[in-house]
């Protein structure tokens, strides 16, 4: 690109400072980072910042993304980077700082569910069950539902929803989804086999 007489734009970086998140290349995306203002005067967006902080995230550094967050950054910091900066420190174990963010986070949205869902899983794995339960409770009291999870499968031409709420029935459910599914992949080998 350079060659071609080509600079790197914004949209540029963008790629660039995401596979460096993804390949865990730390010292070559703040390397990056830095000379796409250095060198080339790019103004970074949310976006950049964010995948700065997705970097330092991914590679286990907390402390790194924190100090990013309140030092670099001259944005406030949205939804999006603090929730992500707060699920880093559910997988790490970061009590000190899982909390401060979720101050932040609920001062953006209150309503959140995944939020207050987040910070109990924290509380789980810390072994702090008191705390759960008083998380769940402001969730209570504030009728804020957990949305559970749901995957789409088609079977036989018809489109089929599963949701992650583990109970008998719905494990009745699933287990006669899977048993259609199957079906449906012997009739299809069988009719392959037969030149249909």
């Amino acid at each position: 690109m350079l060659d071609g007489g080509v600079g790197p734009d914004d949209v540029t970086f963008l790629g660039v400072l995401c596979a460096c998140s993804h390949g865990g290349l730390v010292k070559e995306g703040s390397q990056y980072f830095d000379s796409m203002r250095r060198d080339y005067c790019l103004v970074p967006r949310i976006e950049h910042y964010s995948c700065m902080v997705d970097l330092f995230r991914r590679a286990g550094l907390l402390e790194e993304a924190e100090e990013f967050v309140k030092k670099t950054m001259p944005l406030e910091p949205d939804s999006v980077i603090l929730g992500s900066l707060f699920s880093a420190c559910q997988v790490h174990k970061n009590m000190e700082l899982g909390e401060g963010v979720m101050k932040h986070l609920l001062q953006l949205d209150p309503e959140n569910n995944g939020t207050y869902v987040t910070l109990s899983n924290i509380y789980a794995a810390t072994g702090r069950w008191n705390d759960v339960a008083e998380v769940r409770q402001k969730l209570r009291e504030k009728g804020i539902k957990r949305i559970p999870g749901c995957s789409s499968i088609e079977v036989n031409y018809q489109v089929q929803e599963l949701k992650s709420m583990r109970c008998w029935i719905c494990w009745q459910v699933e287990r006669k989804w899977h048993a259609m599914y199957q079906d449906s992949i012997c009739r299809k080998q069988s009719d392959n086999r037969k030149g249909k």
